[in-house]
Order: structure tokens, then sequence, then C-alpha cells
């Protein structure tokens, strides 16, 4: 009988508490955190694995169980999901790159959900706005309930550079089902489902095109359902999107950006579902606009991967 082994680890704390106007990120260390994580993952994707990780001296009031992440390749090959019926014992598999290079990725990949944080507070607020608000509320897990990431009105402000010692993980709560919803594909976005979540993703995307400027499309959307407590404290279900990819025009968001042609693939690909239309997003938010359709958002470049957030 196999017996599940884990190893003593200190963490050190990183978080990205805030994007600024022009959507780059400001990153802060935090405390340390000791903690056991598992020696082999129990589950990994095309290109990450995910471990177990048991907090030491949790506090009582913090009841929620954690999954660490990290890189076990940095090339977007041959390797697919489907792999996972025959999972690599990672244990045996030598890392073929430095901690720098892994380390640059997983800073992506938390400047992706930060930014992304941010476009579903400005989707869910567009939605108010235009009368639609049966959408449903966004889970605390989306980040929509704690304090957003305020924009920074400094546009001189300088991103934190952040020490690079030892391999960064990316840690996420653990969600107890094992259920996954996948919205889109890397160069894939149309959708042949017609229920409300998946047109609720479906004019998200479109939301986050224009809402960037024309910069950045969200892609390789997946979810995991999730019961929340909302605000009037009654329980209610919801959708918690993880693991997301960009493309960006200056293709510099990390593994999986295809640039300009993943953009204009997405252009290619949309086509104007029922809450699109409900929300006239066809109107307002033209997938080609003219050089004076800009009007509300940011200009200018800023950082190696603008991926401009627009006024709120």
């Amino acid at each position: 009988m196999a017996v599940s082994t884990s190893t003593k680890m200190l963490f050190s704390k990183i978080t990205c508490p805030q994007i600024t106007l022009h959507g780059d990120p400001i990153f802060a260390t935090g405390d340390n955190v000791t903690t056991w994580i598992s020696d082999s993952a129990f589950a990994q994707g095309s290109m990450k694995a995910v471990y177990e990780i048991a907090v030491i001296n949790q506090p009582h009031d913090d009841t929620a169980r954690y999954v660490a992440k990290r890189f076990f390749k940095l090339q977007d090959d041959s390797w697919s999901d489907l792999d996972n019926a025959h999972p690599l014992d990672l244990t045996k598999v030598p890392a073929e790159f430095l901690a720098e290079a892994h380390n640059a990725q997983i800073q992506h990949e938390q400047t992706c959900l930060a930014r992304g944080t941010v476009f579903i507070k400005s989707f869910y607020k567009f939605c108010h706005e235009n009368g639609v608000d049966e959408v449903g509320d966004p889970s605390p897990a989306s980040g929509m309930k704690r304090p957003a990431p305020e924009l920074e009105n400094n546009q001189g402000a300088s991103t934190e550079s952040i020490p690079m010692m030892g391999l960064m993980w990316l840690i996420e709560k653990r969600h107890p089902s094992q259920r996954i919803q996948r919205f889109s594909r890397t160069l894939e976005h149309a959708t042949p489902h017609s229920d409300q979540l998946h047109l609720t993703i479906y004019a998200l995307q479109r939301f986050i095109y224009r809402y960037s400027n024309n910069e950045l499309v969200f892609a390789d959307l997946q979810g995991t359902p999730v019961t929340t407590v909302g605000r009037n404290g009654d329980l209610s279900t919801g959708t918690v999107l993880f693991d997301p990819m960009t493309c960006t025009r200056t293709q510099g968001s990390g593994i999986g950006n295809h640039g300009p042609n993943g953009i204009q693939t997405f252009v290619e690909q949309h086509q104007c579902r029922e809450l699109c239309d409900t929300l006239d997003l066809g109107t307002q938010f033209l997938l080609n606009p003219g050089k004076d359709d800009t009007a509300g958002y940011q200009l200018g470049d800023s950082g190696s991967d603008p991926g401009h957030v627009g006024d709120d």
C-alpha cells in the first residue's frame, strides 16, 4: 500500500493587491507561512501540477484548504489534458528550466488573476448600469466581495520588483467539487451552449476585449462550481474561474499568449449571443472600432504587457 508523504516548507507570501490604470501589477510581500506540502501531485494539467498543502498553526477561524501549483514545463508542446489519464511521476522528471524562468511565469499567472478581478468587477457594474442583474452575484472566491484592487491614479508609479529567491508557487483555496467546466480554449472561443452560465462567460469575454481597449483577450477559461454566502447571508451557487490565459498585443503575459493572432482569432470567431444582445455589446463595444471609437478607455503604453484597464 502506497503511503503519501509530505515535506515541511516555508513560504514567503507575495500578493498582487493592486493593478495600475495601465494594467501593470504591483506586488507586495507578506508574512512567512509554514506548511506541509505533499511530495506527489494529486492533479496536473498540460503544464502545471497541483499539490496538497496544510498550513501549520492555521488560525481557527480559517477553515479553508489550500493547494499549491507549479509549472513542470515551460514549453507548450504536444502534451495535452488527455494525458491526465496517465499522469507523469513528476518526482522523477527533472526541471528543464531555471527558477527565475519559472518564477516569471508564476508572476504572469498572478497578474492575470488580478486583472481578471478588475475586469469582472467592471463587467458586473456595466451589467447593473444596463439593467441586467439576473446574471447572479459574483462569488467571494472571485474577489468581488473583498476589497477590490484599487486602480492606481499615479500613472508614474512603478511596479515593485520581487526578489527571485527560491521557487514561486501559486497558492489557491481548494474547492470540494472535482467537476470542471470549460468555456473556451486557447484559440477556440465560440460556444454551442445556451445556458445562463455559458452565455455570461461568453459576454464577459467580449466585454474584456473592448474594456481593455482591444489590447487583451482572455482564453482557455474554465471553472468549478462552488457554494457561497450571498450578501444577505443566503447560500447560493456560483462558479470560480481559474488558470486563464491571455492573448495581448505585446505577447508578454506568459505561456499560451498567441499575441495579435490570438486576438484576431477571437474577433473572427465571436458572434453575439442572447446576453450580448441584451447588454447591447454589439453596438456599444464594436469588435473592430474606428480610430475615434476609444472614448472612455485608457490609451498609451506602459510596462512589458499593458493590457490597458478602462476608467472605472
